[in-house]
């Protein structure tokens, strides 16, 4: 093969490489989107949190959840609920900020 062969193979190959990748990451969405409930460990990962913050949260209601023998599932309704309950508008201007400081 001569180099300019070469070089268009290693083109196409790493062009494939991509391709994987995005596929791989249409599926995981795809998956996502029909996932029901999500383990601790998938909660752990999407919060970037550890076993006993999930723990915490589940042992002072922060988040709803439910118990399947020894493995606690959350459903995509308790993360919502759990963000909703988490959540703080922005603010108009810094004053109002300060002002939510002082209730």
């Amino acid at each position: 093969m001569n180099e300019s062969m070469e070089e268009a193979f290693g083109e196409l190959i790493r062009q494939v490489s991509s391709l994987r990748k995005e596929v791989k990451a249409i599926r995981k969405s795809i998956n996502d989107e029909r996932k029901p409930c999500y383990s601790n460990q998938e909660v752990m990962e999407m919060f970037g949190v550890a076993t006993q913050t999930i723990k915490k949260w589940r042992d002072t209601g922060a988040i709803g959840f439910s118990l399947v023998g020894n493995t606690y599932l959350y459903s995509k309704e308790d993360i919502a609920k759990f963000l909703e309950g988490t959540h703080y508008d922005s603010f108009e201007s810094p004053s109002d900020y300060r002002k939510s400081l002082s209730r």
